[in-house]
């Protein structure tokens, strides 16, 4: 039982660590895509 848990909490980690490094490439990618978009003249 305990060790169950402590293998999901580790597995929760990694995914939560996966997932945080996954948004911040998007995020970064969203923001240039609207400075590009909004630094255009129209």
């Amino acid at each position: 039982m305990n060790i169950g848990i402590l293998y999901l909490k580790n597995r929760f980690n990694i995914v939560l660590r996966i997932f945080s490094e996954i948004i911040r490439v998007i995020g970064r990618k969203v923001v240039i895509f609207l400075a590009l978009t909004f630094y255009q003249p129209l």
